[in-house]
């Protein structure tokens, strides 16, 4: 019902069977009749806006809808998944290093069939086999070093690695030269070199399956029907492939090679009329006209980088490669025309392979191009427009338009014109808001923080309706904040905002138990940063969900690099609230200040006052001044008070309002701001004792010193929130010689095992109930294959770990970056060892809460 026809029709209906007994004259001329078209002829504006295209109020100014900023992420982004299998970990390899022909995954297993998390990846580089050409080879590019090639598979399977999994080794595939012998009759009117270069390009492709680095803009071109979006989007997103064509070369599928495979495929090229004769030879074996071994292993010789007992069950993947000739002698196969034969030559025929390769392996398009057909939706930019009330489209003789009422009209008829601009004015304030609402949707439904509001209005200005100010007997700023501003619901409007974008894709984030352990912030605090949390939820949806169970790239620094955090840990950490996702120093904050957490300290017995009744202690007003971080003096006194107590009892006590108060002193103006301390920082009941914090000058003083000092302790709190989570099968050692294995440790340990490591002094770790909350969430989130443990370390315990993890995570990108060179691993296993010890345990903690003292049971 958008149009005016239909306004004005439902409004007369409406007129009809609320006063039709009064009101029968539906006519024109009628007053109520001409302001009900008028009304319904501003309607009609408001709704032409509203119906307008969803991507035409999503887009801004510049012309472009900000999809990431609204976390409307595209469907080759939502469904693809991290590489699972060993079948996705190929295609994610093959697609990400060009310089590979092909990849085999293999999983590696303990005794009885155990999973271990490592994969063994055999690669083998691109290279045209036996091409020893002298002259300038336009192919150089192509030909990778296979060192480097090794290195790139690593490095690349780093980017895409699960948690808890790790390579087991990387080996290059041995290749095995095979020589083709055949006779090929041929017919007229095609070249005899690029005959015979097709073949010999034909069989090489074929052999070596090349088939597979086939993409999307491949099959248009090749006139094939395209790929399925299930094809397209199931498994790993990849740049240039997608696995539906990689099925030729599974590795499972390349057991043994039929010659006469090779015989359809030289009788399948243009201008092949016959294949009389075809024998493949195998390195120096016998010619083979059925079948051949495609891929085999054999066992390698022990050397030093591997122990005896590794190479005895070390095995080598060997595969066929096709043979180029390079001299006239290895011209294997011969050209027949009408019976007699053709002669190449071997350097021509070489040098036209070449090119067919080159053409074969022509630059790939981009990304883009691999998703074209799933075009993101365009819209129209709508600009902000001025507001026309529907009081200017009136006849003139009413008044209301900007020439008002005549001046020789008497005061009955400005009265009468006031009260009708009055009443009228009423819906028009509506529409005007209205049409602001409009213009800020992108606003409202953005993934960004986006400010303290949801509804916007305009209040009506005499640009836009003349004479309205005289309506007015108050400021409009006035209205603006005792009309509009108490109906500004931001919190909840905002959750349901971020609630709709997390149901997109179907995900939930009720924040209950967050309520519960954060019991020291008021209602608007909580609210706020319960709010904060939800959007950085939202915000980072794509790792909260395709990327939960994936690790971290060890090759490249990740310390202190929010862009380098694994998944489940970003996961982690936003559902247990913290503020920071990333690995970090959660010490650093307070060292730095020089400041000291001691579990064990105990205030002296002069900072101590008991609660008497003869000396009443003031609580603090529940109105708090806002935190003034810019006056002098109050920070030099909350400095003192941090320096002068234990640090540790001020966290996690002195983040609590309910805890100040305040003391007058007698017969003096000062006051003492005293805070309420137990030995286990907790109500247990008793008669209260306080600590006497600072003496200040005044009571407002005391209160903004409170305020001050507060506001610091949720600061360090939150700096000082967070986890670590370390991969156990990282640590294991390179070597396998008895001087490098770590000490209470097996190999159990190592397999598909992880641990989080958790600060124990702040606020909410300290507490028993929050520590297992936080169990309970990384039991849910963490995958059900891998086995996580949680550690709480007290401050030295953390500061004593932080320097070890952050010491071996450097040596292990040292040691990434050489191609893990033999001459480092006796060091990088010495710091592995180091980090080893924080994560074996001596003694869990009891019931009595005793610990082991890296623990913090009673920090």
């Amino acid at each position: 019902m958008g149009s005016f026809q239909q306004l004005r029709s439902e409004g007369l209906r409406l007129l009809q069977s609320l006063c039709g007994y009064q009101w029968t004259d539906y006519n024109l001329h009628d007053p109520g009749v001409t302001m009900l078209e008028a009304q319904c002829y501003a309607l009609t504006d408001i709704v032409y806006r509203a119906d307008m295209p969803i991507a035409d109020h999503l887009t801004g100014d510049n012309g472009h809808i900000d999809f990431a900023g609204m976390s409307l992420h595209p469907p080759e982004d939502i469904y693809a998944c991290r590489p699972t299998s060993t079948n996705d970990i190929r295609h994610a390899l093959l697609d990400a290093v060009p310089a590979a022909e092909d990849i085999v995954v293999t999983v590696i297993n303990a005794e009885g069939g155990t999973p271990t998390g490592r994969y063994r990846v055999d690669v083998q580089a691109a290279s045209f086999a036996n091409l020893s050409d002298n002259r300038e080879n336009p192919a150089a590019n192509l030909t990778a070093n296979r060192e480097e090639c090794l290195r790139a598979v690593a490095d690349a399977y780093r980017n895409i690695r699960n948690v808890g999994e790790d390579l087991h080794c990387i080996e290059a595939i041995v290749e095995v030269p095979c020589y083709l012998h055949a006779r090929v009759e041929i017919a007229s009117g095609r070249d005899p070199v690029d005959m015979l270069a097709a073949i010999y390009d034909r069989c090489y492709c074929y052999i070596a399956a090349l088939d597979r680095h086939e993409g999307h803009e491949d099959d248009k071109h090749a006139g094939h029907a395209p790929p399925r979006l299930d094809e397209i989007l199931d498994g790993p997103k990849l740049n240039d492939l997608y696995a539906a064509h990689a099925s030729v070369a599974d590795a499972s599928s390349r057991i043994r090679l039929f010659v006469g495979d090779l015989g359809a495929e030289i009788g399948a090229i243009p201008g092949v009329t016959d294949v009389t004769s075809l024998q493949l030879v195998v390195a120096d074996g016998e010619p083979q006209t059925g079948s051949v071994d495609w891929r085999w292993h054999s066992p390698a010789v022990p050397h030093t980088s591997r122990s005896v007992q590794e190479a005895v069950s070390f095995t080598y993947l060997h595969t066929l490669a096709l043979a180029i000739p390079v001299n006239d002698a290895q011209l294997g196969v011969k050209l027949f025309r009408r019976g007699e034969i053709v002669t190449v030559s071997a350097d021509d025929v070489r040098a036209k392979f070449v090119d067919l390769q080159i053409l074969s392996r022509k630059h790939r398009p981009p990304r883009s191009a691999s998703y074209a057909h799933f075009p993101r939706p365009q819209g129209r930019y709508i600009a902000a427009t001025p507001f026309i009330s529907s009081q200017l489209h009136f006849p003139a003789i009413y008044g209301l338009n900007r020439y008002g009422v005549q001046v020789s009209s008497g005061p009955a008829e400005h009265a009468i014109m006031r009260q009708t601009k009055a009443y009228l004015t009423l819906s028009d304030q509506v529409m005007a808001n209205a049409a602001t609402q409009l213009q800020h949707v992108r606003t409202l439904y953005s993934a960004d923080w986006g400010g303290s509001q949801s509804y916007w209005w305009r209040m009506l200005d005499e640009e836009e309706l003349p004479g309205v100010r005289d309506l007015y007997d108050v400021d409009t700023d006035l209205i603006l904040k005792d009309v509009y501003t108490p109906f500004e619901r931001f919190y909840d409007r905002k959750n349901r905002v971020l609630e709709y974008l997390l149901a997109l894709y179907g995900e939930t984030y009720t924040q209950s138990s967050l309520r519960k352990f954060s019991s020291y912030l008021d209602d608007h605090e909580l609210q706020h940063w319960l709010l904060k949390n939800k959007t950085a939820f939202v915000q980072h949806i794509l790792p909260m969900g395709r990327d939960r169970a994936g690790g971290f790239d060890y090759g490249s620094p990740s310390w202190e690099r929010p862009d380098k955090r694994p998944g489940l840990q970003a996961r982690v950490s936003l559902l247990l609230g913290f503020d920071e996702l990333h690995s970090r120093s959660l010490t650093r904050v307070v060292t730095e200040r020089h400041l000291h957490v001691d579990a064990e300290s105990r205030l002296n017995e002069a900072d101590l006052i008991e609660h008497h009744h003869h000396q009443p202690v003031e609580r603090m007003p529940y109105e708090w001044p806002v935190p003034d971080n810019t006056s002098t003096p109050i920070e030099l006194i909350v400095k003192a008070i941090l320096r002068r107590f234990g640090f540790g009892i001020l966290l996690h006590s002195g983040v609590q309002r309910s805890r100040y108060g305040l003391l007058q002193v007698s017969g003096r103006a000062s006051y003492v701001l005293l805070l309420e301390y137990d030995d286990r920082g907790l109500m247990s009941g008793r008669t209260p004792t306080y600590a006497s914090l600072a003496q200040c000058a005044s009571r407002d003083e005391a209160i903004k010193v409170a305020a001050r000092l507060r506001d610091v302790l949720l600061g360090f709190n939150r700096k000082c929130e967070g986890l670590h989570l370390v991969e156990h099968c990282l640590l294991r050692p390179q070597q396998t010689s008895e001087d490098d294995q770590p000490q209470a440790t097996d190999d159990d340990f190592f397999n598909l095992r992880v641990s989080f490591v958790f600060p124990a002094w702040t606020a909410r770790t300290r507490s028993m109930d929050f520590r297992l909350f936080a169990e309970e969430t990384i039991a849910l989130n963490c995958p059900a294959h891998v086995l996580p443990q949680c550690l709480w370390l007290n401050f030295k315990a953390m500061c004593d770990f932080e320097n070890d993890y952050r010491l071996w995570l450097n040596k292990k990108i040292a040691w990434c970056q050489t191609g893990g060179k033999n001459d480092r691993q006796a060091e990088l296993n010495r710091l592995a060892q180091a980090v080893l010890r924080h994560l074996v345990p001596t003694r869990k903690p009891d019931s009595a809460g005793e610990a082991d003292t890296r623990y913090g049971a009673n920090t």
